[in-house]
């Protein structure tokens, strides 16, 4: 096509300009087919694996928002689900970066016709925010947030949440993903099954968001389905670092579901406070980490780290079926070198919250809780399931 094109030209310069172009547009095209395409048709290994993250791209696109990764999950015993990964653009930048246009993009362009823009839409748009793919009422409440960073993170999950559940079959288009008083998300039914619920959690770290969505036959009361918490947004509240936190009981209306799923995502070469892991291990885990316990040939650092994600994957799991603070020395976890994690919730301070006045359910079956790991292009990729047996 671009030879039939450039015979066409009078002059030697107006076909070489005409052939640059030509193929310019070509391959940015191809490159877009070619990244929706290799997405689809990734090979079965993190089903078979049951880990997130085994295929991270090589290179991460400059893109704001554009999806760097985008790859089936398997979460036993749930239904497989996916994992969905997009750009975040640093806020401190000040710079507008482009809006990746892909097909998951225009796929959920009619989520907001007619919006009237407002200075906070326009502000994070010229950030590379794609607004279209966000519901008006996620557009409402993005502009409450006091700063821009806060801003690009909310748009951030809800949009890598929205591409992770495009997967599934259905847009959701008409249902918004906002956090409930507890600070998850309500998540829509999957489309065609009564009862049947879609569970999801959110993480986000510099440079990164990503979101996981699973299936689930749960039902319980008329619970609205729950994504993990985002726990910037709950202040702490499952992380327990306050012991003055007073945290609302669940109403007695509702009952907490018997599934849930977090995922976590941290930068490995992040630099762990002096303190943390005092903060979040206890003095067994500690013994552990000296005595390097797993195995893992990490620095003892870059293990803290991951410990920590581990623990923030497993809190955002186990706080919708509790609803109530888990300090962090309640479930002890060791990450071994195979990408699984033993994680021990028979320490005294767990079994308490499971017979906590006011909890509903607390009594019906046995809690388990479950947690994967990778790490792919310098970032740990952590999830968690919990499961309430019995019911």
């Amino acid at each position: 096509r671009a030879a039939s094109l450039v015979r066409r030209e009078s002059s030697p310069a107006a076909a070489i300009t005409r052939l640059v172009l030509t193929l310019l547009v070509a391959s940015v095209h191809c490159g877009r087919v070619c990244h929706v395409t290799a997405s689809r048709a990734l090979p079965p290994r993190l089903s078979e694996a049951g880990a997130p993250g085994r295929q991270l791209r090589t290179s991460l696109p400059a893109a704001a928002f554009s999806t760097l990764f985008l790859e089936p999950l398997s979460l036993p015993p749930l239904a497989p689900g996916f994992c969905v990964g997009v750009a975040l653009p640093d806020a401190d930048a000040h710079l507008p970066i482009q809006i990746a246009s892909d097909s998951l993009a225009r796929s959920t362009s009619h989520l907001t016709p007619g919006v009237t823009t407002s200075a906070v839409v326009r502000t994070i748009s010229r950030l590379g925010v794609p607004t279209a793919e966000l519901h008006p009422q996620e557009l409402a409440r993005l502009e409450k947030l006091r700063t821009v960073g806060r801003q690009l993170e909310y748009a951030a999950g809800r949009i890598a949440l929205r591409r992770a559940l495009l997967l599934t079959g259905n847009t959701y288009g008409s249902h918004p993903l906002l956090s409930n008083e507890f600070g998850a998300v309500d998540m829509p039914k999957r489309k065609g099954s009564e009862g049947a619920l879609l569970l999801g959690s959110i993480s986000h770290t510099k440079g990164l968001c990503v979101a996981i969505v699973a299936g689930s036959d749960d039902h319980c009361c008329n619970l609205s389905p729950v994504v993990g918490f985002d726990i910037d947004d709950l202040r702490g509240v499952c992380a327990a670092t306050e012991p003055d936190v007073n945290e609302s009981k669940t109403p007695e209306h509702m009952c907490a579901p018997r599934a849930a799923v977090g995922v976590d995502i941290e930068r490995v070469d992040r630099r762990p406070m002096t303190k943390l892991g005092q903060r979040i291990l206890g003095e067994m885990e500690r013994r552990d980490l000296q005595m390097r316990m797993s195995g893992l040939t990490m620095s003892m650092e870059a293990e803290l780290t991951l410990r920590f994600s581990i623990k923030e994957a497993l809190y955002k799991a186990l706080h919708p079926l509790l609803r109530t603070t888990i300090p962090w020395h309640a479930v002890r976890v060791l990450p071994l070198a195979d990408g699984t994690v033993e994680v021990d919730t028979s320490s005294d301070s767990f079994n308490k919250l499971l017979t906590e006045p006011g909890l509903e359910g607390s009594t019906n079956g046995r809690l388990i809780a479950t947690a994967r790991w990778t790490e792919r292009e310098g970032f740990f990729l952590t999830t968690a399931v919990a499961l309430r047996e019995g019911q």
